[in-house]
């Protein structure tokens, strides 16, 4: 298995037990290329990596090193992040938390969407005078389109999500991220952006039979 999945709080975010783990795998040699650790939670939220440091990694080369063998994959959220949405969240007064953006989880962003799309699927039922049911609900969360908290959700004909995600690598010593491959969950492509995945090896893994996967598609069913 050359892709290990991190079911943890990601580093990015304050997770310490991933850096614990993370470092440990350096240690023991198993981030030297021969694997690509991917965390799982990233996908679940957009993450701020434009113009953003992550203190993280500052003074702390080990971590880097190991970071290194990780490639982060989150939804992609375009020119505005959670960061600037929750700045202007504050500035209107629809959030009044004296908090920082950098203090909360970008995960608060999709809790927020997952909300707002519930409420309009269960509107259109309501609106169809039909049963609010699970099955009624899901029938109702076809075609949307509308602004979330920090991007724009939408849904195709049958009730799938739209949103684009982006794969984030650093360079094993700085504590910046770069976008390296964009996943258009519209025409279902991996497209290559203008920064190559930098290995720590300076190879990828050994790769899969090239029968399984079509390397520029997404893999989907069978």
């Amino acid at each position: 298995v050359s892709v290990i999945l991190l079911c943890m709080h990601s580093v990015l975010i304050g997770g310490e037990e991933q850096a614990t783990l993370l470092k440990k795998a350096l240690e023991m040699g198993l981030a030297d290329g021969r694997y690509v650790f991917v965390p799982y939670d990233t996908l679940l939220y957009s993450l701020p990596y434009q113009n953003n440091s992550f203190n993280i990694f500052d003074n702390d080369t080990n971590l880097q090193e190991a970071y290194d063998a990780v490639l982060t994959i989150t939804l992609e959220s375009r020119e505005r992040t959670f960061y600037d949405a929750f700045r202007e969240a504050k500035e209107s007064g629809e959030i009044t938390r004296d908090l920082e953006a950098t203090q909360v989880s970008p995960l608060f962003g999709t809790i927020y969407d997952a909300i707002y799309f519930m409420a309009m699927a269960i509107d259109g039922a309501r609106r169809k005078g039909v049963r609010i049911s699970g099955a009624n609900i899901a029938e109702h969360t076809k075609n949307f389109s509308f602004p979330g908290f920090s991007q724009w959700i939408e849904t195709d004909n049958c009730g799938k999500g739209l949103s684009n995600y982006v794969i984030l690598d650093t360079d094993g010593r700085g504590n910046q991220l770069f976008p390296t491959h964009l996943l258009d969950m519209s025409s279902h492509s991996v497209k290559s952006l203008d920064q190559a995945i930098h290995f720590p090896s300076g190879a990828p893994p050994k790769p899969d039979s090239s029968c399984w996967f079509d390397p520029d598609v997404l893999c989907t069913g069978g």
